[in-house]
């Protein structure tokens, strides 16, 4: 990959959000990836770090604060949850559109009874709404200051 530093990785997984926000059908692996990047991001920004020791620099202080945020704690579970493999006990729900000529291609279909997700929720938030605020904290908080 040519990821070499928290800064390319960031622009990568904004581009992949944009992409997914403005699709009418929201692509699982795609949503996965940004999900899963934007957890670990603050991980490329600060590695190594062990959140149970003291924050000495600006990159573990960071660490800890976008932690603070809600959004990105939603986040975190929801990566979590995936990574390990759990089947999904909360409110992640999503909504498909039914109409099998609507669809993009067929292989990409996992439910033929729902159809593709065409948005995602958690409880009574969407996920884009989530996904544009931990991206806003890492623009504003970290990559633009």
């Amino acid at each position: 990959f040519d990821l070499s530093s928290p800064d390319i990785f960031f622009q990568v997984l904004k581009k992949a959000a944009a992409e997914l926000k403005e699709s009418q059908f929201k692509s699982t692996s795609k949503l996965m990836f940004v999900i899963m990047g934007l957890n670990h991001l603050r991980e490329w920004i600060a590695p190594g770090y062990d959140f149970r020791t003291e924050a000495k620099t600006s990159a573990e202080k960071f660490f800890n604060e976008i932690f603070a945020l809600e959004e990105f704690k939603i986040v975190n579970g929801l990566c979590n949850h995936s990574k390990h493999l759990k089947v999904s006990q909360g409110p992640l729900f999503h909504i498909q559109c039914n109409s099998i000529d609507h669809w993009p291609e067929i292989d990409s279909v996992e439910n033929f009874d729902l159809g593709p997700p065409t948005d995602h929720f958690v409880g009574d938030r969407d996920l884009q709404d989530i996904i544009s605020r931990v991206i806003s904290y890492y623009e504003t908080k970290w990559f633009c200051k």
